[in-house]
């Protein structure tokens, strides 16, 4: 192996190793204080058109327009995304609470396993397979539930932290859209001319064609969504509403 190719890998490996550091410092240590700035910028960038085309058509000043939709778009869309995920835990809690006391799916399993007892030449077989499947089956249910308990237990216990959370992200985006056009500059302006090039063609491509494409998947699942929960609601399937937000996703 030659001097090239030994310095080579030593660059590679030693690069690798860097970004790997760099990640874990990143997402372990300023991913969570970060976050409500990035929040803040994309929802600035984003209600800037509406807030434009609001202030246009009530003779409003954009700043004032552009806070409240801030205020009012971060807020909805935070204490939405919370109550989400509270509401989809509780019902999987539920769910699988159900199935764990409900002996209708161990009959269920009883009845596939019988006929594995003419294979074993008797029921002893088939009845010990379906006891480890049982088995099996409450104990992954078990392990499931209490995942659930540790998660539900640690949203409670950070309620104040998400409170701060949702506080500092709605502050931010406020000031960011009263400011978006100058904080486009400023960033511009900092950034060396091709890495400020590359940029605006990310965000350029990413509205031109990754918005659609997100847009169409929402569509999507929406109308995935509403099929399945009104199909479940017509059965009369209990946790129709988890079951249909699952399978849509």
């Amino acid at each position: 192996m030659n001097k090239n190719r030994v310095e080579f890998f030593a660059h590679l490996t030693i690069s690798a190793v860097g970004i790997a550091l760099v990640a874990v410092v990143f997402f372990k240590y300023l991913f969570v204080p970060i976050l409500p700035f990035v929040i803040a910028w994309g929802a600035a960038f984003i209600i800037r058109p509406a807030a434009v085309f609001i202030s246009k058509k009530l003779r409003l000043p954009r700043k004032t327009v552009s806070a409240a939709l801030a205020i009012i778009g971060v807020s909805a869309f935070l204490v939405a995304a919370v109550g989400l995920i509270w509401y989809a835990l509780s019902e999987a809690w539920q769910f699988l609470s159900g199935i764990a006391q409900d002996e209708g799916m161990f009959d269920i399993l009883s009845v596939l396993t019988n006929p594995l007892g003419a294979i074993f030449g008797n029921g002893d077989g088939a009845q010990k397979l379906e006891e480890y499947l049982g088995e099996t089956v409450r104990g992954a249910i078990s392990h499931i539930l209490n995942f659930l308990v540790s998660i539900l237990t640690g949203i409670v216990k950070g309620i104040p932290s998400v409170a701060f959370f949702i506080l500092i992200t709605v502050i931010a985006s406020v000031y960011f859209a009263l400011d978006i056009d100058r904080i486009n500059s400023t960033v511009r302006s900092i950034l060396p001319p091709r890495a400020a090039e590359v940029l605006v063609g990310m965000k350029n491509s990413f509205f031109s064609v990754g918005l659609k494409y997100i847009r169409a998947y929402i569509l999507l699942m929406i109308i995935t969504f509403a099929v399945v929960l009104t199909g479940l609601l017509i059965l009369k399937v209990d946790n129709a509403l988890l079951i249909s937000m699952v399978i849509a996703v």
